[in-house]
Formats: structure tokens, C-alpha cells, sequence
């Protein structure tokens, strides 16, 4: 598991996300370092070390997790891994 996976869990298991919201952290890890020009690393450690940073992202991710569509790729993804 690579450093940025690793420090994934770290902030889902902080922010007490459930699994269909955390399955989306990823992309909006991704979508925050290239909209702030920063290394993927560097984003998710500040995250977890700024409460205003964290709290938006956690936010986003609970968000996209309660969508209808949400649910759909949960369902995808939980029968891939059975």
C-alpha cells in the first residue's frame, strides 16, 4: 500500500467516515492537489493536520457519499471485492 493509501485510512478512520464515503477520497484527494498545485502527499498530510482543510474534504466526502449514484458504485464495488 503506498504512503498516500496508507495516510487515506489515517483521515477516513479520523473523520470517521463510513466505506461508501471513503471510497471516494481518491478522487477528491486528486482533485484538491491539482487544484492547489500541490503534491497528492503533501494534501492529504495537511488535511489531516488542519482541522479546516479536513473538515471540508470529510464534508465532500460524506456529500458524494449519500447520492443515489454513490450507492450504485458502492453496490459495483462491495460485489467486486466479495
Amino acid at each position: 500500500m503506498s504512503e498516500a493509501n496508507m495516510k487515506m485510512v489515517v483521515f477516513a478512520e479520523e473523520y470517521e467516515l463510513k466505506p461508501i464515503e471513503a471510497m471516494f477520497l481518491a478522487g477528491l484527494f486528486e482533485k484538491a492537489a491539482e487544484v492547489a498545485e500541490k503534491p497528492l502527499i503533501e494534501v492529504i498530510k495537511l488535511a489531516i493536520c488542519n482541522a479546516e482543510v479536513g473538515n471540508y474534504i470529510a464534508g465532500l466526502a460524506r456529500k458524494v457519499g449519500a447520492t443515489p449514484e454513490a450507492a450504485v458504485e458502492y453496490k459495483k464495488f462491495a460485489g467486486s471485492a466479495a
